[in-house]
């Protein structure tokens, strides 16, 4: 929306958006990105640099959480969802922030952030995930979400390009449905944020 014409102008505009990010941001805030930062990888990368380096010159101690959106999911034709999660989240991972999808984020009593990736998840009891966040101070559940339940914009609509087929958009809706009625089965006394791109009515 911006009209960027050169790489210089990219710069520009982002590192407007991120100074507006973490303008009179706390000591130890959390930021959740909830995806579609760009449908580019090299624009995404661009703005996961920017907001390191923004964040390391001002020196301020914040914890930054991405899920992705169907945008970043545009470039990526002909690979499988899981080795598009790993690509992003190697990126955010080297810049010292969290990338998560299907999974759960928590910051423990000592405020450390730790997480339970899906297959783990998939492999602990309902008593063994109650024990595990047990003294947590906030959870956070996350991914994508998809569209399974939206039959006027799914992945028929090309919202995925030709990344994700409407079979595939329906089995990755199906999942985080299940995982998040689990959790906020076997976690109904906390408060969990949960974080996706698409509309809880999609998934």
């Amino acid at each position: 929306q911006a009209h960027c014409i050169t790489h210089d102008d990219c710069v520009y505009v982002i590192q407007r958006i991120i100074d507006t990010l973490l303008e009179n941001r706390p000591f130890g805030s959390l930021i959740l990105i909830g995806g579609d930062i760009a449908s580019e990888f090299w624009v995404y990368e661009l703005f996961v640099n920017l907001l390191r380096q923004t964040i390391d010159e001002l020196r301020l101690y914040i914890n930054v959480v991405f899920i992705l959106g169907n945008h970043e999911l545009w470039e990526f034709h002909d690979h499988p969802l899981a080795s598009i999660v790993d690509e992003y989240r190697s990126l955010v991972t080297n810049h010292n922030m969290y990338l998560i999808q299907n999974e759960i984020l928590y910051l423990d009593e000592e405020n450390h952030i730790l997480c339970i990736p899906q297959q783990e998840l998939c492999a602990l009891t309902d008593e063994e995930i109650r024990e595990r966040l047990r003294t947590a101070r906030t959870v956070i559940l996350g991914g994508i979400g998809f569209s399974g339940y939206n039959h006027g914009f799914n992945a028929n609509n090309g919202i995925y390009r030709s990344t994700l087929s409407r079979e595939e958009e329906l089995s990755e809706s199906k999942t985080f449905e299940v995982l998040y009625d689990r959790i906020c089965a076997c976690l109904s006394d906390k408060n969990i944020i949960v974080l996706t791109h698409m509309p809880f009515t999609d998934w």
